[in-house]
C-alpha cells in the first residue's frame, strides 16, 4: 500500500468516526428556550423545569429519517472502504472497488447534509426548510457530520493517484454538484420566512396564520401586569394577532390597568375589541363572594365565551386562544410551537404550585373529575409530547380551518339534542362539543410552556391565598429564568412587599463576592417573599492559602476523609466552614438571640412564609431547641422522632447542607465553646457531631460538649436550586483546591464559570452526586393526615394545599 493510499486510508477512519460519534451524540439542534433541548438523529435529551434530564429515541420526520439513513449507511461505505483500502496490500485489483464505495458514501453524506435542513419545520423546531428559528443552533453532532464530509471528500482526492481519467472528473463534478447544493442550502437557512416559489423565480412570503387572543378579566390586578407582559413577550408578529377582552364586575384596578396596556400597545396587534361594564360593580345579587360560581356567573362566561368563538369565525381567524387572565406564557416559542403542532385543539401543559394544571386525563360517564395514572405522568414529564385528554381549559388553542371546529360550542343549547344531560360548565360543555364532532383534544408538554395559578374556592380571597400563590409561581419563574419580566408601565401597578425578618432578631445570606449572578437572583427572591436579609461575604476558599490557614489557627481533625470521595478537605470547604462561623462569633457579639442563616444556592418551598411562622411559633412555644433544619439532606433511613406538641417539627437526624438553618445565640456559643478551628472538618459534619447524631464515633469522640438541641422543619422549607448533574450546577467546596494541594479530577467547575453562567452552585460543603432527589414526603415519618393536608402530599390534582410539587419531581 502506497503511501497516497495509506493516507486516504487514515482520513476516511477519521471521517467514519466523526460520522458514527455525530449520530450517537443528540446534540444536531440545541436550544435552552424553557429548559434545555438537544435534538438529534438516534437520541432527543430534554431538561425541562429543574427536572433530571431525560432522553429517549424520538420518532423521525422522513427528511430526519431519510438523513439518518443516508448517514448510517454512508458509515458502512466508508468502513467498506478503508477495509478494501487495508486489503490492496496483497491485491491492487481491490482499489477501483474502494474509489466507487467511497464515491458512494461522499454522495450519501451530501444528500443528508441537503436533506437534514429540510426537517427544521418539525415541532420541537418549529421553524421552516432551511430556516431555523433564532431560538435554536445547531450543535456539535451537526459540526462533527459536516466534518466527516469535508474529510471524505478530501479521502477522495487521497485515494490512489492513478485515477482514471473518467473517475476523476465524474468525481469532481459529483462533488462540486453537491457542495453547490450544500451553499444553496446554507444560503436558504439564512432566509428569516417561509418562501413559495412562483414561475416567474419570485419568492413570496408566507404570513403567519391570523390568531384571534380571547381574555375574560374579573378581579385580576394582582396577575394582569405580569400576564400582559408575558403576552406580549411572545415571539409571534403581532399584526397577525387580534386581541379580544371583555371584563365586568371588578372590584379592583383590572379595567385601569387593562386600559394602561391597551393604550401603548393597540397600533401594534391587527385589532383590538375591549368592551367592559363598571356597573354593576362588586358581585352579583346571587354571589356570596367574588369566588362564588353561580348559575348567574356561569350562564354569563358561557354567553362571553360563545361570543368570542363566533367572533373569531366572523374574522375568518385561522386560530381562536382562549386564555385566562391568570395565565403566564412565559416561553416566547409557546405559541408558534402549538400552531405548528397543526392539531385541531391544543392545550399547553401548564404549572401551578401544586398538582394542579389546566386538563383533565380522565371524565366519568357524569362528567366529574376521574384521576387516572397518566396524568402525573404527563404533569411531571414522564410522559413527555401530545397526549389525547378529555378535558383542557384556561388556555386552548383552536384551528378554526378544520371544519369540524364549526360544531364548537360553549354553549348547552347548541350541543345535539338530548345528548348532554351535565351541568352548567363551560369547559365541561366544550370539552363535550368536542367529543360529539370527534374532535380530539390534546395537551403539549414538549416545552414549559408556563404556569397557572389555581382557581380559588368559594370564601378564599385575593388577599390571602392568591397572593401566597402568585408568589410562589413567581419564585417559580425566577428559579427557572433567572428573572421575572415586567414591562415598564406595569410597574406601577405591581405593590412593594414590605420587609421583615420573619420574626427573628437577623438573617444572613452567605454569599462570594464573585458570585454576583447568585446574589442578585437570591436578592429578588427576597424582594419577592418579603424579606429584611443581610449579605454576609463568604470567605472564598480560592483565596486561602496554606500560610493563611495556619495564621488563623486552623488545625483539622486527626483522621478525617471525606465519607464518600475519601478525600481531605478542601479550600471551599474550609471556607464555608469559616463563613457560618464567623456568623456565630456576630451573634454572640451582638447578642442576637434568634438567627436564620441562608446559602445562596436555595429554591424556597411554596407558602415559604406562612410554614415558616408555623414553625417558629411551635418551636418558641414548646422551647428546649438550638437549631431548626428548614433545609437539610436527610441521611439517617430510620424515621426522625417528631417533636412532642408539634405538627411541624422532627428531632434532626444525621443531615448534610447547611442550606438554611435558625439558630438561638445559646445554639452559637455551644459551637463556638468547642473551639472547632483546632480540630476542623466540614460544617455539615460538625452540625451533626454537637447535637450527638454521627455515625463516627472517632470523629465525635473529640468534641465533648455535644448537646446541641436540633431540630428540622417537617416538610422542609428549603432545597437546593441544582443537584449534581442538574445543568448550570457548579460546586465552589469540591472543586476547590484539597488541603493536601491537589486538585480532584474533573475539579475546576467554579473557575469556567463567568458572566452569564447559570446560577446555582452548591457551596454547602458536600457533593451531592450521592443523593437521592427527596420529596418532603420522606421528610415526614409517621404524619398525621392533617400535616399530610397541610404539606400537599395527600392532596388530590385539584385541591389548594398542594404545596411541594417541585421536589416531588
Amino acid at each position: 500500500m502506497d503511501k497516497l493510499t495509506t493516507i486516504s486510508a487514515v482520513l476516511f477512519m477519521a471521517a467514519d468516526v466523526c460520522a458514527i460519534v455525530s449520530l450517537a451524540m443528540p446534540d444536531w439542534i440545541v436550544t435552552s428556550v424553557g429548559g434545555e433541548t438537544r435534538l438529534g438523529l438516534m437520541w432527543t435529551c430534554m431538561t425541562l423545569h429543574n427536572r433530571p434530564q431525560v432522553c429517549f429515541t424520538p420518532e423521525l420526520q422522513p427528511e430526519w429519517l431519510i438523513a439518518l439513513i443516508c448517514i448510517f449507511v454512508g458509515c458502512i461505505c466508508i468502513t467498506t472502504t478503508i477495509i478494501l483500502l487495508a486489503s490492496s496490500n496483497w491485491d491492487r485489483n481491490v482499489i477501483p472497488y474502494a474509489r466507487w464505495v467511497g464515491f458512494t458514501a461522499m454522495v450519501l453524506f451530501c444528500l443528508a447534509a441537503v436533506i437534514f435542513p429540510l426537517g427544521f419545520h418539525i415541532d420541537e423546531i418549529g421553524g421552516q426548510p432551511y430556516h431555523l428559528p433564532h431560538s435554536h443552533q445547531v450543535g456539535i453532532s451537526y459540526i462533527m457530520f459536516v466534518l466527516a464530509l469535508w474529510i471524505t471528500v478530501v479521502s477522495e482526492l487521497f485515494a490512489e493517484k492513478s485515477f482514471f481519467v473518467a473517475i476523476m472528473c465524474s468525481l469532481r463534478c459529483a462533488s462540486s454538484g453537491m457542495l453547490l447544493l450544500l451553499e444553496i442550502a446554507a444560503f436558504l437557512s439564512l432566509l428569516p420566512s417561509a418562501t413559495v416559489r412562483c414561475d416567474n423565480n419570485v419568492e413570496l412570503t408566507v404570513q403567519a396564520p391570523s390568531v384571534m387572543v380571547a381574555v375574560l378579566i374579573r378581579n385580576k390586578e394582582h396577575t394582569l401586569p405580569y400576564f400582559f407582559t408575558y403576552l406580549e413577550e411572545l415571539d409571534y408578529p403581532k399584526d397577525r394577532l387580534s386581541l379580544w377582552i371583555r371584563s365586568d364586575h371588578n372590584e379592583d384596578r383590572s379595567i385601569e390597568i387593562t386600559k394602561a396596556w391597551l393604550k401603548r400597545i393597540t397600533p401594534l396587534y391587527h385589532s383590538v375589541d375591549f368592551k367592559y361594564r363598571t356597573e354593576p360593580a362588586g358581585k352579583r345579587e346571587s354571589e356570596k363572594t367574588y369566588t362564588h360560581w353561580t348559575e348567574d356567573r356561569f350562564a354569563d362566561v358561557i354567553r362571553l365565551k360563545e361570543e368570542a368563538l363566533q367572533t373569531a369565525r366572523k374574522m375568518w381567524a385561522d386560530y381562536v386562544l382562549f386564555l385566562d387572565a391568570d395565565v403566564f406564557l412565559t416561553n416566547p416559542r409557546s405559541l408558534r410551537s402549538l400552531i405548528d403542532l397543526k392539531l385541531p385543539i391544543v392545550a399547553p401543559m401548564l404549572v401551578s404550585d401544586g398538582l394542579y394544571s389546566n386538563f383533565w386525563c380522565g371524565m366519568t360517564t357524569d362528567y366529574y373529575y376521574h384521576r387516572t395514572d397518566d396524568y402525573r405522568k404527563i404533569l411531571n414529564y414522564e410522559l413527555v409530547g401530545q397526549w389525547p385528554v378529555p378535558m383542557v381549559h384556561s388556555a386552548v388553542l383552536v384551528d378554526l380551518n378544520v371544519a369540524e371546529t364549526r360544531h364548537l360550542t360553549f354553549d348547552r343549547r347548541n350541543l345535539p339534542a338530548g345528548r348532554y344531560s351535565g351541568p352548567v360548565d363551560d369547559i365541561i360543555i366544550f370539552a363535550m362539543s368536542a367529543n360529539y364532532s370527534s374532535i380530539p383534544m390534546q395537551v403539549c408538554n414538549a416545552l414549559l410552556h408556563g404556569y397557572i395559578l389555581v382557581p380559588l374556592e368559594a370564601g378564599e380571597t385575593v388577599e390571602g391565598k392568591d397572593l401566597e400563590q402568585l408568589t410562589n409561581i413567581l419564585g417559580y419563574i425566577l428559579n427557572e429564568y433567572g428573572e421575572i419580566k415586567l414591562k415598564q408601565d406595569m410597574k406601577k401597578y405591581v405593590p412593594v412587599v414590605e420587609k421583615d425578618k420573619l420574626s427573628l432578631s437577623h438573617i444572613y445570606m452567605i454569599n462570594l463576592e464573585r458570585r454576583t449572578e447568585r446574589r442578585n437572583k437570591m436578592l429578588s427572591h427576597f424582594d419577592l417573599l418579603g424579606l429584611q436579609v443581610e449579605h454576609f461575604p463568604a470567605v472564598d476558599g480560592k483565596l486561602l492559602t496554606d500560610r493563611k490557614v495556619q495564621d488563623l489557627g486552623i488545625r483539622f481533625l486527626p483522621g478525617y476523609a471525606d465519607p464518600f470521595h475519601k478525600r481531605p478537605m478542601t479550600m471551599g470547604e474550609i471556607g464555608c466552614f469559616l463563613s457560618h462561623y464567623y456568623i456565630w462569633e456576630s451573634m454572640v457579639r451582638l447578642g442576637l438571640a434568634e438567627v436564620l442563616v441562608l446559602e445562596d444556592d436555595i429554591r424556597f418551598e411554596p407558602f415559604f412564609r406562612r410554614r415558616a411562622h408555623r414553625v417558629l411559633d411551635d418551636a418558641r412555644r414548646i422551647g428546649g431547641w438550638d437549631l431548626i433544619y428548614f433545609g437539610r439532606k436527610r441521611l439517617q433511613e430510620e424515621d426522625e422522632k417528631w417533636i412532642t406538641g408539634s405538627e411541624y417539627l422532627v428531632r434532626a437526624g444525621y443531615s448534610y447542607w447547611t442550606l438554611g438553618y435558625v439558630i438561638t445565640l445559646e445554639g452559637a456559643k455551644k459551637l463556638l465553646r468547642e473551639r472547632p478551628l483546632e480540630k476542623l472538618l466540614p460544617v455539615d459534619e460538625y452540625l451533626p457531631i454537637m447535637f450527638d447524631n454521627h455515625p463516627n464515633e472517632s470523629w465525635a469522640g473529640h468534641f465533648r460538649d455535644r448537646t446541641l438541641a436540633a431540630w428540622s422543619a417537617a416538610p422542609l422549607l428549603l432545597f437546593p436550586t441544582h443537584y449534581t448533574g442538574d445543568e448550570g450546577y457548579i460546586s465552589d467546596t469540591e472543586d476547590s483546591v484539597r488541603i493536601d494541594g491537589t486538585v480532584p479530577p474533573g475539579g475546576g467547575g467554579s473557575e469556567q464559570e463567568g458572566p452569564g453562567t447559570p446560577v446555582g452552585v452548591n457551596e454547602t460543603g458536600r457533593d451531592a452526586a450521592v443523593e437521592p432527589k427527596k420529596g418532603d414526603k420522606e421528610q415526614l415519618p409517621n404524619a398525621s393526615s392533617a400535616l399530610l393536608a397541610e404539606s400537599g402530599l395527600e392532596q388530590g390534582e385539584h385541591e389548594l394545599e398542594a404545596a411541594n410539587r417541585r421536589s416531588e419531581l
